[in-house]
């Protein structure tokens, strides 16, 4: 009978760790992910040099997962779960993109950009890589976030390098909004080009 308890005991243990819970993202919170997938953003530097950058999804062939989907198969997959469920869309830049007429005028940018919310987040969490800032968006138009701390970086390196990026603002409703390269160009976007 002792052997019996203990066997349930361990079962709904077993059964509980396998839980998480999902996270739910509200209309609101979605509306703060500006970017999609292949559009154009045309940005114009301290010089007068004009270049455009393309933002697409940072998932195979476009694929954005389906995180229920892919959970209930991985339950039933594994017998251990290492990571909980969250909601989360990253995209990347492709500088240079083919529409460019003048490739000398180089922007050279080229980051990953991520909205993520765990099941321990109140809000939609913006992050852009090789930076450590996290942020929460709160949905206020106009309201600006400012990466300037670096995973890390040679910063002597950085002083003469045109592909190293030393700050990005990020505007909530426009998305990137200004840019300053390591060797002290500075490009700020012009428009959305589609």
């Amino acid at each position: 009978m002792n052997s019996r308890k203990i066997l349930i005991f361990i079962t709904i243990l077993t059964l509980q760790s396998c839980y998480y819970k999902r996270v739910i993202v509200t209309k609101e919170e979605k509306s703060n992910i500006i970017y999609k997938n292949k559009q154009q953003y045309l940005y114009e530097s301290n010089i007068g040099n004009v270049d455009t950058v393309r933002i697409y999804k940072n998932y195979p062939n476009g694929f954005e997962p389906n995180f229920d989907y892919w959970w209930r198969k991985k339950i039933v997959k594994s017998d251990t779960i290492s990571t909980s469920r969250d909601f989360e869309k990253k995209y990347s830049t492709y500088p240079n993109y083919e529409k460019n007429k003048l490739k000398v005028q180089n922007i050279n940018f080229s980051v990953d950009i991520s909205y993520l919310k765990t099941e321990f987040d109140n809000e939609l969490i913006l992050s852009i890589y090789p930076f450590k800032e996290k942020f929460s968006l709160s949905g206020v138009k106009g309201k600006q976030y400012i990466f300037e701390n670096k995973e890390s970086e040679n910063l002597e390196t950085c002083k003469s390098n045109n592909y190293c990026v030393n700050k990005i603002v990020y505007e909530e409703g426009k998305g990137i909004v200004y840019i300053e390269k390591g060797n002290g160009d500075t490009w700020k976007l012009l428009k959305q080009l589609n």
